[in-house]
């Protein structure tokens, strides 16, 4: 697609990637995964930008998700909410914070990777962007409760942690009454 093709070369030239380290990171990590070491991988600016073409690949199960996360969204409909482990922004992002104004994000990770190809994109999908997208630096095996929210998100990260068990327990325990998970 021509409008991912150039998202794609802004955002190479904001961050200054190489789109070759990007080629060789897409291929190791989509052919070689066993041999990342667990969470290190997401350390790295390039694979931020793997998982952002992962979200991109029409009809893959990465598009699903991101349409079956919307619908949830759109159905708790909260004020704000913490997506935690976010990776990088999704569809959501886009079509409900910047295009709508429906809600506040907080976008919580342990890697600056995360923030940094965040800001990159967010700045590609608009201007006002920081009025309702935050970030939180945390490290879910810390099991440190992270705030209160409306809903709690977790997209495929909650499983990366030392006891995903307790981190929910925890998250369950404290947040407000009426929160969604």
């Amino acid at each position: 697609h021509n409008v991912f093709g150039l998202q794609i070369k802004l955002i190479c030239k904001s961050l200054r990637l190489d789109m070759q380290d990007i080629i060789n990171e897409f291929f190791h990590y989509n052919l070689d995964v066993q041999s990342l070491e667990g969470n290190n991988v997401y350390k790295s600016l390039p694979n931020r930008f793997v998982l952002h073409i992962h979200n991109l690949i029409k009809d893959s199960w990465h598009i699903d998700r991101q349409k079956i996360t919307k619908e949830l969204i759109q159905r708790v409909s909260p004020d704000n909410m913490a997506d935690i482990g976010f990776g990088v922004p999704s569809q959501y992002v886009y079509d409900l914070v910047i295009k709508e104004n429906k809600f506040n994000v907080t976008f919580i990770d342990k890697y600056c990777s995360a923030f940094k190809f965040a800001k990159g994109l967010l700045d590609q999908w608009g201007d006002d962007w920081k009025t309702r997208i935050f970030f939180l630096k945390k490290d879910m095996d810390s099991n440190e409760y992270v705030g209160d929210y409306d809903l709690y998100l977790f997209q495929d990260a909650i499983e990366h942690t030392i006891d995903p068990t307790n981190y929910l327990k925890k998250h369950v325990e404290y947040s407000p009454k009426d929160s969604k998970f």
